[in-house]
């Protein structure tokens, strides 16, 4: 378990929670973690086709989504990594 003020290595955020539909500001949290050294995994599943999910303006390294959320066949996903991150 990671300390309190412990450097954080990696940020894992949802862009829009399955459950209540809360829309995360992911570029502004990006900002932040970044600004600390961390990179920014998203979760976009529920934001694909419904808000944008502009990789770039959001700041953040990783990115994933689900073809069944538009419309697309079950079981297929992607996972976007900006170029140069591990």
């Amino acid at each position: 378990m990671r300390a309190w003020g412990a450097p954080a290595h990696l940020v894992c955020v949802m862009r829009v929670n399955n459950e209540t539909g809360a829309i995360q500001d992911v570029a502004r949290l990006a900002g932040i973690a970044r600004s600390r050294g961390a990179m920014v995994f998203s979760d976009c599943v529920q934001a694909l086709g419904k808000i944008p999910v502009d990789v770039r303006a959001l700041g953040i390294d990783y990115a994933v989504v689900a073809s069944h959320k538009i419309h697309g066949p079950k079981g297929i996903g992607a996972l976007w990594a900006r170029e140069g991150v591990p």
